[in-house]
């Protein structure tokens, strides 16, 4: 049986939005090789892996265009995380660490959804 875990990110910044875990918190995740992650959006270097692999000069960032320091275009929030784990599995709690070179992509809210398979609807589990 999988266990699916959705974060719904409503962000501060709409432009920005950024994910990482520090390797204190990686190590506490454990083996992470057989999760499937997956984002409603992610820029090209900034893909959604790199807010998992407990490197905190690595994160996930949402998709946008600039020229210099001009926004173009961005992707609206809420954005969406998506963690298959590979069979049930006890999650104790979650750590949010911020982007550690900026102060754009601060998370103002987020919920964690959880469903037992991927056919069961998900239900809230923290706000």
């Amino acid at each position: 049986m999988k266990k699916i875990i959705s974060l719904v990110l409503a962000l501060s910044l709409v432009i920005t939005a950024c994910l990482a875990i520090t390797p204190k918190a990686a190590e506490l995740v454990g083996d992470k090789s057989n999760w499937k992650v997956s984002t409603t959006s992610e820029v090209s270097w900034g893909i959604i892996e790199k807010a998992f692999d407990g490197d905190t000069k690595t994160y996930w960032h949402s998709n946008y265009k600039a020229q210099g320091s001009t926004i173009l275009s961005h992707d609206e929030a809420p954005f969406e995380i998506t963690i298959i784990l590979p069979s049930a599995t006890a999650v104790s709690g979650f750590i949010y660490t911020p982007r550690l070179d900026s102060n754009t992509g601060r998370m103002q809210e987020f919920e964690i959804y959880i469903s037992a398979d991927d056919t069961t609807a998900p239900a809230l589990i923290m706000k």
